[in-house]
């Protein structure tokens, strides 16, 4: 056999093996997934599956009318959650980021409502757990029946210290709420005590100094003051412009409280002739509130301030970005045509 031949046999061999080593044998385990974390007795798996059920649940709830929100079940003490799906899975509620409407867990930051509402639960105390609901502007209870309680049983993060069938035997004793769509294993009860409230005012708030719990307790018992504060909302015609800017119409004979019912953010801000009112605060334990001391017909905007920063931020860098390369392009140029002039001959 040729001596050059041979040698480059035996160099192709090499790099062949070398190849083979490196994306085959080296990387092995990831194309078969057991760099992955498989999980233990007391831990669950880092592989993870979202069911088929889910985004049938969030296809459904999708295309249901009107601008609602969902409290999710069983009670979590961080919002940490665990489920039973076939690798496993232990983390924040999945149904955050899948679901297009807003999600209430207990635990939210930013929620001290939904925190009661879950004690009062935990804790058997009485009252209607449906109207409460009301308040926050939910119109769906969703309850994870695929929750793993062996793995989250004692855990500090998520021990919900009730068994699973008594949250089964609590929502279906719940006057206002009933079953209406099951998707595999998640059950989805819808709340009849919901009226459209995700803008509404109210001419005779209830003010609370401590005892959140015992305000839920007394409103959701006593349903003239729930009408008093979510049905007085027929004045107010709201246009959603972008889930970060509202305009609101308001014709009112006397000075009202403004209640936005999404999460209680310093961000939001709400404007009355092109100023801002100033009167910002906590209503419903969660929500956006804003004492408006003025009568008549009103238009009232309102806007989360931190994406308009956004907003400006992107125009300013995209601005930066097309400025500099029209600045590198026209010295380019410039550079490119003088040393042309400099290379060429003499006449």
């Amino acid at each position: 056999m040729n001596r050059l031949l041979f040698r480059k046999i035996i160099g192709l061999t090499v790099v062949a093996v070398i190849i083979i080593s490196l994306f085959i044998v080296y990387m092995f385990p990831f194309w078969t997934g057991a760099i992955i974390y498989p999980g233990g007795e007391n831990t669950a798996s880092a592989r993870v599956e979202i069911p088929k059920y889910y985004y049938e649940a969030a296809n459904w709830l999708n295309n249901q009318s009107g601008d609602f929100v969902c409290y999710s079940l069983p009670v979590t003490r961080l919002g940490y959650v665990a489920y039973s799906w076939s690798h496993g899975y232990y983390g924040s509620d999945i149904t955050l980021g899948l679901f297009s409407m807003p999600i209430i867990t207990s635990g939210q930051a930013g929620n001290y409502a939904s925190d009661v509402i879950a004690n009062m639960i935990l804790n058997n105390k009485t009252f209607n757990f449906g109207e409460a609901l009301a308040l926050m502007n939910v119109k769906y209870v969703i309850f994870h029946n695929d929750t793993n309680w062996g793995y989250i049983e004692g855990n500090q993060l998520t021990d919900y210290s009730i068994p699973q069938p008594d949250f089964i035997s609590f929502l279906n004793s719940q006057k206002g709420l009933y079953l209406e769509e099951q998707f595999g294993e998640l059950y989805i009860y819808k709340n009849t005590y919901w009226e459209p409230s995700l803008v509404y005012s109210t001419t005779n708030p209830i003010a609370v100094n401590e005892n959140f719990s015992d305000a839920i307790t007394e409103i959701s018992t006593n349903q003239s003051k729930l009408d008093a504060n979510i049905k007085s909302s027929s004045s107010i015609v709201y246009e959603k412009i972008n889930p970060t800017e509202y305009i609101v119409h308001v014709n009112s004979s006397k000075t009202f409280s403004l209640i936005f019912t999404e999460t209680y953010d310093p961000g939001w801000a709400a404007y009355l002739g092109g100023n801002e009112v100033s009167n910002h605060f906590i209503a419903n334990g969660f929500a956006n509130g804003w004492y408006i001391n003025s009568t008549g017909n009103l238009v009232i905007t309102l806007k989360f301030l931190p994406q308009t920063t956004y907003y400006y931020g992107a125009a300013i860098s995209i601005t930066t970005v097309i400025s500099g390369s029209l600045i590198l392009l026209v010295v380019s140029i410039k550079r490119s045509k003088k040393h042309r002039y400099a290379c060429k001959a003499p006449t």
